[in-house]
């Protein structure tokens, strides 16, 4: 059986609504620690809400490993009480 699992990040650093140029390293970095770990997992996915930076985040992150950034406005959290039920009801569906 293949592991699955699910790695949450925020975005990096930023200014107004884009990453600063500490973010984009710090998106760098989190990118090659993801890589690592990761492996050669053959079903990856990359899922960012509309914001922006964490738009740019997840570019970072899925140029780093090859894969293409789906943007799911559900994910755009206005509360974190929100969020964590919205992942919570994305991880049902990727298991269902």
């Amino acid at each position: 059986m293949d592991e699955k699992f699910v790695i949450a990040v925020r975005h990096g650093e930023y200014e107004s609504v884009d990453l600063s140029s500490l973010g984009r390293r710090q998106s760098e970095i989190l990118a090659g620690r993801i890589k690592n770990l990761i492996g050669k997992q053959q079903s990856v996915m990359v899922f960012t809400s509309p914001v922006p930076r964490a738009q740019q985040t997840a570019k970072i992150v899925a140029e780093w490993i090859g894969v293409s950034v789906v943007v799911l406005p559900e994910l755009e959290l206005d509360d974190y009480s929100r969020g964590e039920r919205q992942l919570t009801a994305l991880l049902s569906m990727a298991e269902g």
